[in-house]
């Protein structure tokens, strides 16, 4: 989250409006995340349009939105984690593939607890289609960027966790 706020500090410097103006800026993503995620998974607009509504004035959301929040980065990363991962589902684009992968390490690195609920939802995505492990952990240059993306994020919990701070 810190280094999110970096450029709002430089534009509006040092102020309580530059860290909120980040927070409020990762709520709103959250919100279209979510409604891209609900009509993704159901193809319905108005059930995508629904959930962006719930999520909007559901008050935990509201509350964490307007704070600097490290927690409210989830709120993104996640729904829009599995908006690419089901895009890719269906149109088995490459693209799709590579933007589920970078919102994966993102979000992994955004929040502490999100070491563990981005693992678990990638392992329950990857059961859910169990032919995604076919069409494509079986081809050579995805088993090849899966274990290179694996080591680097797996080296960085080695050295947070050696410096203590994990």
């Amino acid at each position: 989250f810190i280094y999110s706020a970096v450029l709002p500090v430089a534009i509006f410097g040092v102020s309580e409006v530059s860290i909120r103006f980040t927070s409020v800026v990762y709520g709103m993503l959250g919100i279209l995340g979510t409604f891209l995620f609900a009509r993704e998974l159901f193809s319905n607009r108005w059930i995508g349009l629904f959930s962006a509504l719930i999520l909007a004035i559901t008050p935990w959301h509201v509350h964490l939105s307007r704070v600097g929040f490290d927690v409210n980065l989830q709120s993104f990363f996640v729904p829009a984690m599995l908006w690419s991962f089901l895009r890719y589902v269906k149109t088995k684009s490459f693209v799709s593939f590579m933007v589920f992968c970078l919102l994966a390490v993102l979000g992994f690195w955004s929040y502490v607890a999100a070491r563990i609920s981005i693992s678990v939802v990638i392992l329950l995505s990857l059961c859910a289609y169990p032919h995604f492990l076919k069409n494509v952990l079986l081809k050579k240059k995805s088993v090849i960027l899966t274990i290179v993306v694996m080591c680097v994020m797996m080296g960085f919990v080695y050295i947070t966790m050696k410096n203590g701070s994990f």
